[in-house]
């Protein structure tokens, strides 16, 4: 699955993702594919000649699951999500350095009631996880993370571990980032805008 799209790390740059996606798992830009080895949770990229390097190096273990990547001029984009939907986690690695940076962090610690989905008469832990859905798409600007998961659209400052919902009603069509306005559909297919 290659997603197409444009994007520049600037305050007006323009960001395509296509949210029908499953989620962003693999990803062209130049000669490369970046994609997800969701079996060891790493992110490689392989050239035309079909010779793979791991773009993500980390020494200690991750603490959630690779679910998506974003691709920006010179960084690839990494978005964490755990086993217990508390939150994301967004790291950039500088695809020349392949240096590895916390870009946002969300989320708290409430296992008690597992995050309010576990109840007395369902307490199969798989069946639970079944049931969490991933984030479909991400993209980052200067200031902020973007984010949908399910139908909900989310903001997040970079500066913090805030998070503010945008709209709850919206449709799995592309949402694009221009200018400092995020163009998406609602879910009756009705054109939407969100300035910054």
């Amino acid at each position: 699955m290659i997603l197409t799209g444009c994007s520049k790390n600037s305050a007006g740059g323009d960001v395509v993702i296509d949210g029908t996606l499953n989620g962003q798992i693999s990803l062209s830009k130049n000669e490369y594919v970046y994609y997800i080895d969701q079996n060891e949770d790493v992110v490689y990229r392989k050239d035309n000649s079909n010779n793979t390097v791991a773009v993500t190096r980390n020494v200690f273990p991750l603490s959630g699951r690779i679910t998506n990547i974003y691709l920006s001029e010179d960084k690839c984009y990494y978005l964490l999500e755990n086993d217990r939907n508390v939150g994301i986690s967004v790291y950039s690695v500088d695809l020349n350095s392949f240096k590895n940076e916390l870009v946002y962090s969300s989320g708290g610690d409430n296992t008690e009631d597992f995050y309010g989905l576990a109840d007395k008469e369902s307490s199969d832990a798989s069946e639970i996880l079944e049931n969490i859905a991933t984030v479909k798409c991400f993209f980052v600007t200067d200031k902020y993370v973007y984010y949908q998961k399910e139908s909900v659209i989310y903001k997040c400052p970079i500066t913090g571990r805030k998070q503010y919902v945008i709209d709850e009603n919206v449709s799995d069509g592309e949402i694009r980032y221009s200018n400092g306005i995020l163009y998406y559909k609602d879910a009756y297919g009705e054109q939407e805008n969100y300035a910054d």
